[in-house]
């Protein structure tokens, strides 16, 4: 058994993540999911020659999301926000637009610091881009005392949001997603391209 400490893949928090006689394949996604860079893995990590692996790592998974939950939204824009995203995020965070259709939602902190990486982006396309996208479209929210947020008009036409919608865990963000788009979008998955992702969690 080996162990991965703080030190090694630079978390806050100490939370003991078993692995046991996992394939490298499942083990890589999780890794990815709990922010545990894989080059740390294998450095401190003990495989065998059938790529099976025995160890345990240290890692802070209190500030990451997942899981997919249903919501509806009403003709005003009010809407259900999870609580155990709140916990991440705050209650107060900020809601914009994304690829695809769907909004983000940023804690202040994560969305402060994106704003820095794209005010230091070269004059461009993709910095134009961003700023159309991300940046103008931004605007705080604020959960009430019953959980709920208030979905601005102009977010709700972009993402189509009418009823039945998705709020989604993405690690470090949280997104809000039509139903329908987003089980279109998830469908349009080809197996292929999921195993070309999961092998990019070696780079």
């Amino acid at each position: 058994m080996c162990k991965i400490t703080k030190k090694h893949i630079e978390t806050s928090n100490k939370f003991p993540l078993a692995f046991a006689s996992k394939p490298l394949a499942i083990l890589k996604e999780q890794c990815y999911n709990f922010g545990i860079k894989w080059e740390m893995v294998q450095k401190f990590g003990i495989f065998s020659e059938s790529g099976v692996n025995r160890l345990q790592i240290s890692a802070d998974t209190s500030r990451l999301m997942s899981g997919e939950l249903p919501y509806t939204i009403d003709s005003k824009g009010r809407m259900s926000f999870p609580q155990r995203f709140r916990e991440v995020i705050g209650d107060r965070f900020i809601l914009t637009r994304g690829a695809d259709r769907r909004l983000v939602a940023y804690s202040e902190e994560k969305w402060n610091e994106l704003m820095l990486r794209i005010s230091s982006m070269r004059e461009g396309r993709e910095k134009e881009i961003l700023k159309q996208i991300y940046i103008k479209g931004a605007i705080a929210v604020e959960a009430d005392k019953m959980g709920r947020i208030l979905v601005p008009q102009a977010l709700r036409e972009y993402a189509m949001l009418m009823k039945d919608v998705y709020v989604v865990g993405a690690v470090d963000t949280a997104e809000i997603w039509d139903k329908a788009t987003y089980e279109t979008f998830t469908q349009s998955i080809a197996p292929e391209e999921l195993y070309l992702a999961l092998g990019a969690l070696e780079d």
